[in-house]
């Protein structure tokens, strides 16, 4: 990207002595000196945090924070000989109960303090029993926890996939989790491959409430607190794994993904974003998705109606890749948006190098960036964590994409590890765009892939109009240059023992409790 940098200069005045009734000379105006615009560059280091120790193993996994705590369920784990990193890949394997063993789906919900290195568990079918039970012993006095609760039991039971499923989408919006899809078995059938399917189910739990649930202190919360725990409902358009989720506005998407099922065909990608409301009964516990639309190189009709010649020619055809939050400008104001950076597959097996920028409200909504413009080279283009850094000042947004899967290396070999880290920058006012891979960005083996960055104290949000934004203030989170700023964590993800392991176990892959602290500096160009 080129550096934006406006030279001041001060024209030379020439004054002349003129005339005047006054008989006074008249002074010259001033020009008023242009700022220079400050453009900065970042350097980011992974820390082994070692003595993080206590955290599950866990990968495709759900996660929120709440102060020093992360809330964590669904994904997969390490049940045993190492079950529960990257599928068997086989070409004979079914992509169920043979490629995604039961014994490697995590049935926990889990609370954990990185502060204090604590860990407190819970199992589903134990959360579900305590809420009956509980129920129960109220119900003599008709009270309205009572009620609540025997509620909450019955919506676990219809809706309980939600905290077993792998690779959902999910968002935070202030203290509340919002959790769409995923992929994995039915609550009652690990066994069979045709249970395993994508969920259409969705839900919204509150935070800190869950987090009091699942350590177990459920005395302490108020019935406003367990009023606000869950919502649940199902819509079979929303039904995806491997996308992202954001709020933007008012409105959610559902960004990319795509319907993975045992029967055939075996899969269908989304082909487009999603746009749609969200609203939560208080009555019923229940939440709906309504005003649903699409953005999408194709109509409503064609993407409802011609599956597959779309599944085959779409540029959205896009999953488990880097779909992160960007901006872009609209009637001279600045509002969110979304960006596909990479991605897989194209119809021919190919990882997508191409961004697509996603801008609601201006004009098709979506902008394809021209390759020579923006390409990635097949590194970091599959399943990494991302975060983003907002330098107001010169319009730029620098993502970064530690890890993951996507070496550089030809289609042929696109399921390689890598340790590289993905630097995109994007200038959202004119539109200039770079990418670059630098090398080993994690110390040893290969981690990443379905990890999740979990922000810090210290990393302070960007708000437009008033709302935070998912994009990290450059000036107030670096306030002193050449510091180093410890922006947040990565956490759990694949842990992969060589760079094309083709299957879990012993010396492949697995599912990690690995944490790292990301040290990020700033520095003036």
């Amino acid at each position: 990207m080129k550096k934006i940098i406006y030279q001041s200069c001060l024209a030379g005045l020439c004054l002349m002595l003129s005339a005047c009734p006054s008989g006074k000379n008249k002074s010259p105006k001033k020009e008023k000196k242009k700022e220079q615009v400050k453009t900065y560059s970042y350097s980011v280091r992974m820390e082994a945090a070692t003595e993080l120790d206590a955290a599950p193993a866990l990968q495709s996994f759900v996660h929120a924070t709440h102060g020093d705590e992360w809330l964590l369920f669904a994904g997969r784990t390490n049940a045993e000989a190492d079950e529960g990193g990257l599928h068997k890949q086989a070409q004979d394997a079914n992509y169920s109960n043979q490629s995604f063993v039961p014994i490697s789906f995590n049935t926990r919900l889990y609370s954990y303090n990185y502060a204090s290195n604590k860990l407190y568990q819970m199992e589903f079918e134990a959360l579900k029993s305590k809420l009956k039970s509980w129920g129960d012993s109220l119900n003599s006095s008709k009270s309205k926890l009572s009620t609540l609760l025997l509620n909450y039991h019955a919506q676990l039971q219809a809706n309980g996939k939600i905290f077993r499923i792998s690779n959902p989408q999910c968002t935070q919006v202030d203290s509340f989790l919002y959790v769409i899809g995923g992929y994995g078995p039915a609550l009652d059938d690990v066994n069979s491959a045709k249970s395993y399917k994508t969920s259409a189910h969705f839900a919204r739990i509150h935070v800190p409430t869950m987090l009091k649930v699942v350590e177990s202190k459920w005395d302490e919360l108020s019935l406003r607190q367990w009023k606000d725990l869950f919502r649940f409902g199902t819509n079979s358009t929303l039904k995806a794994t491997g996308g992202e989720m954001f709020k933007l506005g008012e409105k959610f998407y559902l960004a990319g993904g795509h319907n993975y099922q045992h029967i055939s065909p075996s899969q269908t990608y989304l082909n487009c974003v999603y746009k749609f409301d969200l609203t939560a009964d208080d009555q019923t516990y229940t939440l709906s998705a309504t005003n649903i639309d699409t953005i999408s190189d194709k109509t409503p009709s064609q993407l409802k109606n011609d599956t597959a010649l779309v599944d085959s020619t779409s540029k959205f055809r896009r999953r488990d890749g880097p779909i992160v939050p960007t901006l872009y400008t609209l009637n001279q104001a600045t509002h969110e948006g979304i960006s596909f950076y990479g991605g897989v597959f194209k119809y021919h097996f190919a990882a997508w190098n191409k961004a697509i920028h996603i801008q609601p409200g201006l004009g098709q909504e979506y902008i394809e960036v021209d390759s020579s413009d923006f390409y990635m080279n097949n590194y970091n283009v599959y399943s990494c964590p991302d975060f983003g850094i907002l330098d107001k000042g010169s319009n730029v947004i620098h993502t970064f994409l530690p890890g993951g899967i996507g070496n550089g290396k030809d289609d042929n070999n696109l399921s390689a590890f890598t340790n590289t880290l993905g630097h995109a920058t994007y200038n959202f006012k004119n539109s200039e765009m770079t990418f670059e891979a630098k090398p080993n960005c994690f110390s040893e083996e290969f981690f990443g892939a379905e990890a999740a960055f979990l922000p810090s104290s210290n990393s302070v949000y960007d708000s437009l109009n008033g709302k935070q934004t998912e994009l990290i203030h450059g000036d107030k989170t670096f306030p002193v240059l050449d510091d180093e700023v410890m922006v947040g964590y990565i956490y759990g993800g694949i842990q992969a023992f060589e760079g094309s392991p083709s299957t879990y176990g012993p010396g492949k892959s697995a599912a990690t409790n690995r944490i790292w602290r990301v040290l990020v500096k700033r520095t003036e160009k």
